[in-house]
């Protein structure tokens, strides 16, 4: 038999059957970041005791020809299964076990809370949020009542809610087993939810940081509202601050621009970690950020993406999209845009020597292979040097052709050879 107990820096995601989800996230957040200390009571801890008592079969008994789109039914159902597992006893390994490891985590502190998070085994997982259907117990201090928050997260798996959604979406109700966190408290200043796409606009390049004084519960709930803050991504590195919505402007701000953009970059390395958008829970305390929760965002629709205004476009930056259009009439696979991007490197450089000033690239669509669609070229303007030029129109005119294509043969070698080691990531 394995170990009762783990501690959130020994949780892997392949430990996900021993501890859920949400635990299994945690640990990889309490090995790499900042993060409450605490540990996590195995899943097999809640089948142990539902199958010693006999209550895995009165669960089974009691679901059997339930509607579960009676909501009455439902409701008296879900009130039953957790009276019962309420009242149910830990069995003793498994009490002494959190019992030992509370006060470990207690050595050294004056007082202890600690919050007692729910974590199922099906929970947290790309294609399914379970998000709010179990409970979490914060401030919770002394051992008798962090005993009797573990039932109440294994009793909230019985829910109407939870019932209902695992029916609907076809997750075998026996087949869930349920973990629970034990985590120190951090009695933040201000706190919250950090979304690494935006799940109001669907946008992926956007970053939405919502913030609440005090505890993040009241905003994850939905029992108050709070800044809003929206930040722009530029590649893996760069995020720009495009937008703030102050809840209460006589208090101010709640989080400085610098703790925002750094908050940002960590959630960036979040979603890259993992290779997805994440749902991410933190709070602030004393000039450092802790990382409490993250999860993928199941709700992203596809992303509403903006139509072009050409004709707000000059001259060149209309023929350059024209030239796109001739050469791309179809859109491109996302491997073959560094192809493009060099393309148009050598064209905008091109350019450049010919006396244009060019604006920034964005490469962000090319990069994810939304190409030609949506593409939008840089600001492209005449500079001092195309001026110039077109008065030495008539000069050119009387050139030498063959001259000239000589010099543009060693145009085209030099062209090759300064791109040869450019960084095009």
């Amino acid at each position: 038999m394995g170990k009762n107990v783990y501690w959130l820096t020994e949780i892997y995601q392949d430990d996900i059957d021993k501890v859920g989800g949400k635990a299994a996230n945690l640990g990889d957040l309490a090995r790499n970041l900042p993060c409450p200390d605490g540990f996590c009571l195995v899943s097999e801890a809640y089948y142990r005791n539902l199958r010693h008592f006999g209550i895995d079969q009165k669960i089974r008994e009691k679901l059997t020809g339930v509607d579960t789109m009676d909501v009455k039914a439902l409701e008296a159902v879900s009130r039953e299964i957790g009276e019962m597992i309420s009242k149910m006893p830990l069995l003793p390994e498994y009490a002494e076990a959190v019992t030992a490891a509370l006060n470990r985590l207690a050595e050294g502190k004056d007082r202890l809370q600690v919050a007692v998070r729910s974590s199922a085994t099906a929970e947290d997982l790309v294609g399914a949020s379970f998000a709010g259907q179990q409970e979490t117990f914060l401030e919770v201090e002394g051992t008798d009542n962090v005993l009797n928050a573990i039932k109440k997260c294994w009793a909230s798996l019985w829910t109407p809610r939870a019932i209902h959604y695992r029916e609907r979406n076809g997750f075998e109700h026996h087949l869930v087993k349920m973990a629970v966190i034990v985590q120190e408290m951090i009695p933040a200043q201000v706190a919250g939810v950090m979304f690494t796409a935006n799940p109001v606009t669907n946008s992926r390049e956007e970053i939405r940081i919502e913030a609440v004084r005090g505890l993040g519960e009241q905003l994850v709930s939905g029992l108050t509202a709070g800044d809003v803050y929206v930040l722009k991504k530029s590649g893996e590195a760069n995020i720009e601050l495009v937008s703030r919505d102050i809840a209460d402007p006589e208090k101010g701000q709640m989080l400085t621009d610098y703790d925002i953009r750094e908050l940002a970059h960590t959630g960036l390395k979040i979603e890259i970690y993992y290779g997805d958008y994440q749902d991410v829970e933190w709070a602030y305390y004393r000039g450092k950020m802790y990382f409490l929760q993250t999860r993928p965002i199941t709700t992203l629709r596809d992303e509403d993406l903006p139509d072009i205004d050409r004709s707000a476009m000059n001259k060149a930056r209309q023929e350059v999209m024209a030239w796109v259009a001739e050469r791309f009439p179809d859109p491109i696979m996302p491997i073959d845009g560094v192809v493009v991007k060099v393309l148009f490197m050598a064209q905008f450089e091109a350019m450049q020597d010919f006396g244009y000033k060019i604006g920034e690239p964005d490469w962000s669509r090319v990069d994810k292979g939304i190409f030609p669609e949506f593409f939008v070229p840089p600001q492209i303007r005449s500079g001092f040097k195309r001026l110039w030029q077109y008065l030495r129109l008539g000069q050119t005119l009387k050139s030498d052709p063959a001259v000239e294509w000589a010099a543009e043969q060693v145009y085209l070698l030099d062209m090759l050879d300064r791109l040869k080691n450019r960084d095009i990531s």
